[in-house]
């Protein structure tokens, strides 16, 4: 792949802006079938011949600087060395499942198994949108939930007031696992009013008034907004086949959302774990999500959960596994440290690696011992380590 050269391609109602390791994801639309070629490349506007469904060939504009606002990248470091644009209708980044029969569908398309949903939870916050005042079948086909072909799918199901499918649960420790304080399981409801309830438990653990003179000020030692968004990316991207719940363990000094199905085949750790474009595995759930104002746009919400702990030592910490996927925020404020772990704390950084050499060659004392500190911080999640041997850096996670 050219080193000054991006991609463009389309599947499925999405478009795919691929430069080097980093791939743009945003909404076209279902009816455009292809991208044919790009016509004019400046600096982030793109035109571009297109070819819909039904066979017609037309002229699009698409501007790329407003998108990757909203994915809070930097538009003129990320657009700099592209020089070109090439349409690329092969390999294209693959974000449907493929169900057992053969059919080229995610598990939220396929029929629900029940035709007589309410949608009384949705309506209201639907309500919020301009110019929708009622769930009538036009508009619950705009939302993706109902088609001529097949009625209810089951992204309609998991948004009915009678949601069928395992839900949330959520546990509230004492001084130990042993001791529970609270036990919650929010479930057979509008999978938003899981979220709700559910945000509604933490904030009464994790959020409280203090009182400064004559001012009340809301304090948080978990961000409400961390925690949002991390339990709705834990509905949008979890695998609704399977029979498992979502978990929230709550703790004194840290909350645990843990979501059922690894990454998406497509998506590998490291490009998740380095902030790369999440293409959601429930695209429809997703995009009424982020509609109603509980989850982000796609891609964005690693991003905003590490901002809002940009001031904190103690940082949110992604575990990725085959089968699940676990976000630990901690509560915010100083990590517990030794003097002498706390000097390698200072040396460390989160966006640039050293290794162990450079490291100790900042600190008072000799490689051996900044080398057992750095694994102590590693240890205890403060540090992360990045390639192995010789090649083996450390920096703040």
């Amino acid at each position: 792949m050219s080193s000054d050269t991006a991609y463009l391609s389309a599947d499925n109602g999405y478009a795919f802006f691929q430069y080097l390791d980093q791939t743009i994801m945003f909404l076209i639309g279902k009816s455009i079938q292809k991208f044919i070629r790009v016509k004019e490349w400046d600096d982030g506007y793109i035109v571009v011949d297109e070819e819909t469904k039904d066979h017609h060939q037309r002229e699009s504009c698409i501007d790329l600087r407003p998108i990757l606002d909203n994915l809070y990248m930097n538009g003129d470091d990320f657009l700099k060395p592209i020089k070109k644009v090439e349409v690329k209708q092969d390999d294209r980044p693959e974000i449907v499942s493929l169900i057992p029969d053969g059919q080229n569908l995610c598990f939220e398309d396929l029929k629900a198994e029940s035709g007589d949903l309410r949608f009384t939870v949705l309506e209201e916050a639907m309500r919020k949108s301009p110019g929708i005042k009622r769930l009538t079948d036009d508009v619950l086909k705009s939302m993706g939930l109902i088609s001529p072909e097949q009625g209810f799918n089951r992204a309609a199901e998991i948004l009915s007031d009678s949601n069928p499918y395992p839900g949330i649960t959520a546990v509230r420790f004492g001084d130990t696992e042993n001791i529970i304080r609270k036990r919650l399981t929010a479930e057979h409801s509008s999978v938003i009013s899981e979220i709700r309830e559910i945000a509604d438990l933490f904030e009464t653990f994790y959020v409280c008034d203090e009182i400064n003179g004559t001012f009340r000020e809301r304090v948080e030692s978990i961000p409400m907004g961390a925690f949002r968004e991390a339990l709705a990316n834990a509905v949008i991207h979890r695998t609704w086949d399977v029979p498992q719940e979502i978990t929230v363990l709550m703790y004194d000094d840290r909350v645990e959302i843990t979501s059922p199905g690894g990454l998406p085949p497509h998506m590998s750790a490291e490009h998740f774990l380095g902030g790369g474009v999440s293409i959601p595995r429930n695209r429809i759930l997703s995009d009424i999500l982020r509609r109603i104002g509980i989850a982000e746009k796609p891609g964005t919400g690693l991003r905003k959960i590490r901002s809002l702990y940009r001031k904190s030592e103690r940082q949110p910490v992604f575990d990725v596994m085959p089968d699940s996927v676990r976000v630990t925020l901690p509560v915010m404020g100083r990590a517990v440290m030794t003097e002498d772990e706390r000097a390698v704390f200072s040396v460390l950084s989160r966006t640039a690696p050293l290794p162990s050499r450079e490291i100790a060659g900042r600190l008072p004392f000799g490689r051996s011992k900044a080398i057992d500190l750095l694994k102590r911080l590693v240890e205890k999640r403060i540090a992360a380590v990045e390639g192995s041997g010789r090649g083996r850096k450390y920096r703040l996670r």
